[in-house]
């Protein structure tokens, strides 16, 4: 049976891939591949039973990631317009 491996580099938010992969078996957690279990969710990647369930949890976690970073951002210019605005 196949399934869709769907993976985002965690560190960098970047190189988002989606691999079509020939799995042995299956229950509700873990897959097998090449006689090896592997978890279908983890913080490597996770297993779809279709490409167009990869692709939209790899846009959702995207876009929440890219909202962290937003806000992140926002915080940070807050904190430098507060710091040119300093007087002796």
């Amino acid at each position: 049976m196949k399934k869709y491996f769907a993976q985002i580099q965690k560190r960098w938010s970047c190189q988002a891939e989606i691999k079509e992969i020939e799995v042995e078996r299956e229950t509700d957690s873990s897959v097998w591949i090449n006689g090896r279990r592997n978890a279908k969710r983890s913080d490597w990647g996770n297993y779809y039973d279709t490409w167009q369930e990869a692709h939209d949890a790899l846009l959702s976690r995207q876009r929440t990631h890219l909202s962290n970073l937003e806000g992140r951002f926002k915080s940070a210019f807050k904190v430098l317009t507060d710091i040119e605005a300093m007087k002796p």
